[in-house]
């Protein structure tokens, strides 16, 4: 039967207005076209029409990469060799380390070589691979499969004493599934054999299993664009990245005795009506979003154009200039996107804390990183000089924020900078 009764419509049938303004403002652009997809799939009067890209290639290959905001696995490593009391060729063999594991975690390359590379003695790598190992995930720095396995029974006080043996001296047997050539020469007893590879299933195959890396990336449509013209930005939407909403009910005006009938004309005017309400909530959104993020880049043009420090601007301002709810204004940047020279930057990163007189906290990291990185190593600053010389260019702020912005930054104390 072509017309449902309306109480089953609006029983098991997705309502379009349950997807009001403010969901619709905090959807990402691919969530948008999820949600209107999931919609249309429930309306056969509504079609969805993806964002189209201006270049060939589907709406999945067309979507740009973005810097993910989660820490990656070497940021992790970093972060915790900072931590540590170590000379500064330590750190930097460390880090020179890290920085050469494979997608996986793995240190693929032999302590020769990396000496070579390094220029320091094996001895020196053979160390700095020993520190690397100590970190965490467990297994981090391997050599083999084998060695990360051997890392985590190691580091695992919980691990049957059979579990290394195993890995070590029984791999072979256990890769052709020789279970009882193992029984035998382990002299082990069923039981006991299946409660320590219970254990060893238990063990991450590889190094960074349990995290996320770098490699990994988040895709997302920019949906403004900041094109500069005569040095003064121009924030426009991007037409071509906004799904369409399409109303089509030509089907049933191909069939004359359905549109003159009663319950199908009721049917229709619902269904218009709620594409109305909908389609004008998607031109609200995408107004609320242009205005903010014209906001945004009017405040932060200096970083956008000349990559200068970042502007103090937070969601209750913005809230109080368009007078509208925080909450409004957060979801509003909540996944958004913009791009400006071929560079795609998330709203929510243009906005920086007020550290008094007009300073962005973003503003004093970056200067903070500028000086530790143009400090005499043989003398570095302490805290208290740190801020003299923040203070000496308008950034405020007391010895033991300097401390709290340092260990944000992963700048060691200056007794471990000093370069021994």
């Amino acid at each position: 039967m072509l017309v449902q009764d309306q109480t089953v419509i609006q029983t098991q049938q997705l309502n379009l207005r349950q997807l009001n303004s403010l969901a619709l403002l905090a959807a990402s652009s691919a969530d948008l076209v999820e949600q209107l997809e999931t919609v249309a799939w429930n309306h056969p009067l509504l079609t969805v029409r993806r964002p189209q890209p201006a270049q060939s290639g589907t709406y999945e290959e067309w979507m740009q990469p973005a810097q993910t905001l989660r820490e990656t696995l070497e940021q992790y490593l970093t972060r915790q060799l900072n931590e540590l009391s170590l000379s500064k060729v330590q750190v930097a063999v460390v880090q020179a380390l890290i920085a050469r594991l494979d997608q996986h975690g793995y240190l693929a390359a032999s302590s020769d070589a990396l000496a070579a590379s390094l220029g320091v003695d094996a001895s020196c790598v053979a160390r700095a691979v020993k520190i690397l190992q100590s970190l965490d995930p467990p297994g981090i720095g391997a050599r083999s499969a084998q060695e990360n396995l051997l890392i985590q029974i190691k580091r695992n006080p919980q691990a049957p004493k059979e579990a290394a043996p195993l890995i070590t001296e029984h791999a072979d047997e256990l890769a052709n599934h020789h279970y009882r050539r193992i029984l035998a020469q382990m002299q082990m007893t069923p039981e006991r054999f299946e409660q320590v590879m219970m254990f060893l299933r238990q063990l991450s195959p590889r190094p960074d299993s349990r995290f996320f890396t770098a490699t990994a990336t988040q895709y997302v449509v920019p949906e403004v664009a900041v094109d500069f013209v005569a040095g003064e930005p121009q924030v426009t939407l991007i037409k071509q990245n906004q799904p369409v909403l399409i109303f089509d009910c030509s089907d049933l005006h191909g069939q004359g005795e359905l549109t003159g009938n009663a319950e199908v004309k009721k049917y229709l005017t619902t269904e218009l009506a709620e594409y109305k309400a909908l389609n004008r909530a998607l031109r609200e959104r995408g107004s609320t979003v242009l205005t903010i993020a014209q906001i945004i880049v009017t405040k932060q043009v200096a970083f956008i154009r000349d990559g200068a420090a970042l502007a103090p601007l937070t969601i209750v301002e913005i809230a109080n200039q368009l007078a509208l709810n925080s909450s409004t204004v957060s979801r509003a940047i909540s996944g958004k996107y913009l791009r400006v020279n071929q560079q795609v930057i998330a709203l929510r990163s243009l906005l920086s804390h007020d550290i008094g007189n007009h300073q962005s906290q973003a503003g004093a990291l970056q200067l903070m990183a500028t000086i530790v990185a143009q400090e005499d190593v043989r003398q570095p600053l302490t805290d208290d000089a740190i801020s003299q010389q923040l203070a000496a260019q308008g950034f405020h702020i007391s010895r033991r924020t300097v401390a709290k912005y340092r260990h944000q930054l992963g700048i060691l104390g200056s007794t471990k900078r000093r370069l021994s």
